[in-house]
């Protein structure tokens, strides 16, 4: 209870601050590269309860029909997407999502439904506890990068597991510091 009231409480107060740079970068997509401006996907939250995840268009329209990871200079991000990307900020829209509870603002990555990704933790019982929480804006791994996840997906799972055995409110203030710095460095991809 006292972690939704913080996600809740966190995630208003986030989306009152960035609502210029929400407005900003909606505008800036719309007029780089169109409509739409949010990308949806269906995704598997709490105890697999599908939600649809929110986020800013960072590549070309249709580029998530054509399944395969997303590498730095890839051809479909647009050009404002490759700096959303590399800080993070296409991920801004997931406040919503914390906001309505279909999220934490920590925890682990949120994940399609018919993801490999899915069935490879589903052949290991000791990954099925990361349905156990909400997933996460931000969380170990995604303050690894999105393509370390990716070339080292059992190193990731097994530290999404270990977050969700030692979930406390203290280790999500310190995953949420490490996200700043990685947003201001510019890590992403």
């Amino acid at each position: 209870m006292r972690k939704r009231l913080f996600d809740f409480f966190g995630s208003l107060f986030f989306l009152i601050i960035f609502s210029p740079l929400l407005v900003l970068i909606a505008t800036l997509i719309w007029l780089t590269s169109g409509k739409p401006i949010i990308f949806k996907q269906e995704r598997l939250g709490f105890k697999k309860k599908p939600f649809v995840l929110y986020k800013f268009r960072s590549m070309l329209n249709g580029s998530d029909k054509i399944n395969r990871v997303v590498v730095e200079g890839d051809e479909r991000i647009t050009g404002i997407g490759r700096y959303l990307r590399k800080t993070h900020l296409d991920e801004l829209p997931q406040l919503w999502n914390v906001f309505k509870g279909d999220m934490s603002l920590v925890g682990p990555r949120p994940l399609p439904p018919n993801s490999i990704l899915i069935k490879l933790m589903e052949n290991n019982p000791k990954h099925k506890n990361l349905f156990n929480v909400r997933p996460g804006l931000t969380g170990l791994t995604q303050i690894h990068g999105r393509l370390w996840a990716h070339r080292n997906f059992n190193e990731a799972v097994g530290m999404e597991s270990e977050y969700v055995l030692r979930n406390s409110l203290m280790l999500d203030l310190k995953i949420l510091l490490a996200t700043i710095t990685v947003v201001i460095r510019g890590q992403g991809v």
